[in-house]
């Protein structure tokens, strides 16, 4: 005789209790597959003073087409160069972070009337603070300091070679066999801020200059006279810039938007425009 399996019916709440938490169980993942929501403006505020060094400094809001981000000012390092762009910053709407080094750091275009660059001030550096005093142009074996970023030879001889060549009234070849020796002495004996002073910079021992690091925010020199209008904002550390260029000011709060602006852009995707260039030291703190 042939033996049949009787069916159980089961337990109907047990099984809808099983449905429920299998359903919950896929709400739970896709909840966390989804984006967080952006922070609200008053939250990035917040956090961005929280982050001053000073709290007395003015702080920006730099609105992009990527997000926005807060900048503290550094008035105390670079006083001219920070009232200069405190005054022509309006004219940065409409501009666009346009070069860019993925995860190194971000340039503006910098595109402002003539009446207004030709008022930029000189870079404001002091040399020592930054330590260019005691980090010598050459190493024993004759090798360049890295932090010149010198790519080949035409350009080691145009940075470092003529101008000592013109610090030493050496206008020929003849000048140059007669002193080689005295050239190779002020090579091995000169730092890099005596390399830059030839090349024309001049620096001032009584700024409170800060050093280019991961979030700083510069406004690039046209020339070792004259600061340019194009600001760029560092995602490392970059000490190959030291010497050169003017420390204005500091990313502070979320850093989220200045790493998607130094990402690795999508092919044909458009620079990032900048919306503008707001003061937020006088806004509501939300207390």
């Amino acid at each position: 005789m042939k033996r049949t399996r009787k069916r159980s019916a089961g337990n109907p709440a047990a099984s809808d209790q099983g449905l429920r938490l299998a359903a919950l169980t896929v709400f739970l993942i896709l909840l966390a597959l989804l984006p967080a929501a952006p922070a609200s403006a008053q939250t990035l505020l917040d956090r961005a003073r929280a982050e001053m060094s000073d709290p007395d400094n003015p702080l920006l809001r730099i609105s992009t087409a990527r997000g926005e981000f807060h900048v503290e000012l550094y008035p105390e390092a670079a006083p001219e160069s920070v009232e200069w762009f405190r005054s022509v910053m309006p004219h940065y709407s409409g501009q666009t972070f346009d070069h860019i080094v993925p995860g190194v750091l971000v340039r503006s275009s910098g595109t402002l009337p003539e009446e207004l660059t030709s008022t930029a001030p000189a870079p404001e550096i002091n040399a020592g603070m930054l330590g260019l005093e005691q980090q010598p142009l050459m190493d024993d074996t004759g090798r360049v300091h890295d932090w010149m970023n010198l790519a080949d030879r035409p350009q080691f001889e145009a940075e470092v070679l003529m101008p000592l060549y013109h610090e030493l009234d050496i206008r020929d070849r003849q000048s140059l066999e007669e002193r080689s020796d005295e050239v190779a002495a002020r090579l091995r004996d000169s730092s890099l801020a005596d390399a830059y002073r030839r090349l024309g910079y001049v620096y001032d021992e009584n700024m409170a200059t800060r050093p280019p690091r991961a979030g700083s925010v510069l406004l690039l020199a046209a020339t070792p006279e004259r600061s340019s209008a194009h600001i760029a904002v560092t995602l490392t550390d970059t000490p190959w810039l030291r010497g050169r260029h003017t420390v204005i000011g500091q990313v502070v709060g979320s850093q989220s938007v200045v790493r998607v602006l130094g990402s690795e852009p999508r092919r044909g995707s458009p620079p990032a425009v900048i919306y503008r260039i707001e003061d937020s030291s006088e806004e509501d703190n939300g207390s």
